[in-house]
């Protein structure tokens, strides 16, 4: 998603974290890409993808909570970044 390299770039300036957070969303994905993929084969479909969806809903509100009410610390965005780059 480009709008987590964004929001990091005009929260801090900095163009060294915003390509921190995308390494860290690749190697994310990468780790988790075969463990999930397995254990989504042996459950319901449908089940997983309700359940990845409510929980990146969470993520997702709380983040926007987070940048309305304190400004979203960068420990923050970089952490729903990458559990929500577990969950696509």
């Amino acid at each position: 998603m480009l709008a987590f390299p964004l929001l990091v770039l005009s929260t801090s300036g900095s163009a060294v974290q915003a390509g921190a957070l995308g390494t860290l969303r690749a190697v994310v994905r990468v780790g988790f890409q075969l463990p999930a993929g397995a254990l989504a084969d042996r459950w319901s479909r449908k089940r997983v993808m309700q359940v990845c969806d409510a929980g990146r809903a969470l993520l997702f509100t709380g983040l926007a909570a987070a940048i309305l009410l304190a400004g979203a610390p960068l420990g923050v965005v970089f952490a729903v970044a990458g559990r929500s780059s577990r969950r696509s």
